[in-house]
């Protein structure tokens, strides 16, 4: 995203750094929220004789860069085309999980992993750039 940004290129959405920053915010409110909450269930929760009730902890779902995880996908797999000479010949969306702790992606199910030669690369590469180009004589 702050590539199409630098190229003048209309982008729609948060920015990488406003994501950052409102899931810092997040994080940090949550901190301070758990922070009260610790000290009411452990501290004043047990002088009352537990008369009162035990607080929840805060875990507010954080914004997902939807752009930037799409940004990712599109370089590992173009890493691996081109420069590992091997694709997934089954990906999907239903090969690729969200693991929440931490919003990393996983894929999983290579099954139908294939090698390319070197020359298929080449030719590959080539083919991207003339599309890229919009050169309809390669």
């Amino acid at each position: 995203m702050a590539l199409q940004e630098t190229r003048g290129e209309e982008v729609t959405g948060a920015s990488r750094r406003e994501l950052a920053f409102w899931r810092a915010w997040i994080m940090g409110r949550d901190v301070g929220i758990n922070f009260g909450v610790a000290i009411r269930n452990y501290l004043i929760r047990p002088l009352t004789l537990f008369w009162l009730e035990k607080r929840e902890w805060a875990a507010t779902p954080l914004p997902m860069n939807l752009a930037a995880m799409i940004d990712l996908l599109f370089q590992v797999h173009g890493k691996q085309l081109l420069i590992d000479g091997c694709f997934n010949g089954d990906c999907h969306p239903g090969n690729i999980l969200l693991l929440h702790p931490h919003q990393q992606l996983g894929l999983i199910d290579c099954g139908q992993v294939k090698h390319i030669t070197l020359e298929q690369r080449l030719q590959l590469a080539r083919l991207i750039i003339a599309v890229a180009k919009k050169d309809k004589k390669k």
